[in-house]
C-alpha cells in the first residue's frame, strides 16, 4: 500500500501498528521508478537531509535504454532503493516530500519516483553482530583430540595379519616389483 493514500500524515503514524511477523513498527520503505540512469550516489544525495534519520539503504541500479540498438532491444529498467529508517515518523515525512517528486538522470530522463512500504521489513544484519557475520565453528581444530581419529591413526600405522603374512613371502622372490615388462606399444 502506498503511503501517499493516508490522509493525515500525523494520524497514519499515530496509528502505525507492528507487523505481525517479527513485533517491529514498519520503518522499511521502497521508492521505485527512480530514471534508470541515475547513480548511487545521486541518489544519496538526494536523500541527504535524512541521511541521519536511515539506518540501512540499499540502492539497486536500473538499466539504461539501449540507444541504436536492435529492433527487439529491451527498454529502460528503472532503478529502486530501499531504506530503512529510525522510526516511522521519519518514514511518513520522507514519503510525504519525496513520493511523486520528479527525478531527473543526466540523460534528461525524467520520472516521478513512488515511496511504498517494503513488503518485508527486514534488514541484513550488520557483520559481527550477534546474528550477523560469519560464523565460529565451534569444532574447529578438535579432530586432534577425538578418540575415535587417534584409533583409527594408529590402525594405518600398525600392519595388519593380512598384511604381515604376505610381506615376507614375498620379500626374497624379485617377483613383480623388480621385473620389466614391455608391452607391444613400447616395443613399437
Amino acid at each position: 500500500q502506498p503511503m501517499s493514500e493516508a490522509p493525515d500524515v500525523a494520524a497514519a503514524a499515530a496509528d502505525q501498528q507492528p507487523s505481525p511477523a517479527n513485533g517491529e513498527t514498519r520503518c522499511k520503505v521502497v521508492v521505485r521508478m527512480i530514471p534508470p540512469s541515475l547513480r548511487e550516489d545521486e541518489f544519496r544525495e538526494s536523500v541527504g537531509r535524512w541521511l541521519g534519520q536511515i539506518r540501512w539503504l540499499a540502492f539497486e541500479p536500473g538499466v539504461a535504454p539501449v540507444k541504436n540498438g536492435p529492433a527487439g532491444a529491451a527498454g529502460a529498467v528503472p532503478a529502486h532503493a530501499h531504506l530503512k529508517f529510525e522510526s516511522p515518523t521519519a518514514a511518513i515525512d520522507f514519503s510525504a516530500l519525496v513520493d511523486g517528486a520528479p527525478y531527473r538522470d543526466c540523460e534528461g530522463f525524467e520520472s516521478r519516483v513512488t515511496v511504498e512500504w517494503a513488503l518485508s521489513q527486514r534488514v541484513p544484519a550488520a557483520a559481527g553482530s550477534r546474528r550477523g557475520g560469519q560464523r565460529i565453528d565451534r569444532k574447529a581444530g578438535t579432530i586432534e583430540s577425538d578418540d575415535a581419529y587417534l584409533a583409527f591413526l594408529e590402525a594405518l600405522d600398525t600392519p595388519t595379519a593380512a598384511q604381515a603374512a604376505t610381506e615376507p613371502a614375498t620379500a626374497g622372490l624379485g617377483g613383480p616389483k623388480d621385473a620389466v615388462v614391455v608391452t607391444p606399444l613400447m616395443a613399437y
